[in-house]
C-alpha cells in the first residue's frame, strides 16, 4: 500500500488544509503512497468539517466535484486542457488565479517538508508515531513567521 509507482519508492501521503491567511487548519491521517487522492480526501472526513459555501482548492488529480456539490462547497481546481494545445483566455486566467493561491499552500507544505522526519525515509521505529509527529511539525510551522505578509490579510 505504500509503494508509489509514480515516485518508484515507498511513500506516505497526508492532506493539508490551509486557510486563506496561510495557517494550517487541518492535517489528515497518514495514507500509503499508493492510495488515491480522492479516497484519502473522502475517508479523512475533511469535507464534512467545512461549512456550506466554503471553498476547496485542489490540484487536477482531485476529482471530487460531486462530493463538494453535495455539501454546498465551491471547488477551485485548475482546468484541464481540452483537445486543443492551448488554454482559452478564460481558462488561462483561471489557472493563473488558482496558481497564485496555490503558492501559499506550497509554502506551508515546504515548511512541513523541512522537518527531516517528514522528508526523508521514515524508520520503522517511527511509523506508529508518524501522525503525532506530523501534528507536532504542523504546530511548529505555526511558530514560524507567517507565509503571508501582514498586509495581505
Amino acid at each position: 500500500m505504500t509503494f508509489s509507482h509514480y515516485k518508484g519508492k515507498y511513500t506516505l501521503k497526508f492532506g493539508v488544509g490551509v486557510t486563506p491567511a496561510g495557517l494550517i487548519a487541518w492535517l489528515s491521517k497518514i495514507f500509503g503512497g499508493r492510495s488515491s487522492d480522492k479516497k484519502n480526501v473522502m475517508s479523512s472526513g475533511m469535507l464534512d468539517q467545512l461549512d456550506f459555501g466554503d471553498g476547496v482548492k485542489v490540484d487536477k488529480g482531485f476529482i471530487i466535484e460531486n462530493e463538494c456539490l453535495e455539501r454546498g462547497l465551491i471547488l477551485y481546481r485548475p482546468p484541464f486542457k481540452k483537445r486543443s494545445k492551448h488554454f482559452s483566455k478564460d481558462d488561462a486566467m483561471l489557472t493563473a488565479e488558482i496558481a497564485s493561491a496555490r503558492v501559499h499552500v506550497e509554502r506551508v507544505i515546504q515548511r512541513l517538508r523541512e522537518f527531516t522526519l517528514l522528508s526523508d525515509q521514515v524508520s520503522n521505529i517511527f511509523l506508529s508515531y508518524i501522525h503525532n509527529i506530523l501534528t507536532v511539525c504542523g504546530a511548529l510551522v505555526h511558530l514560524n513567521l507567517p507565509v503571508l505578509a501582514s498586509n495581505k490579510f
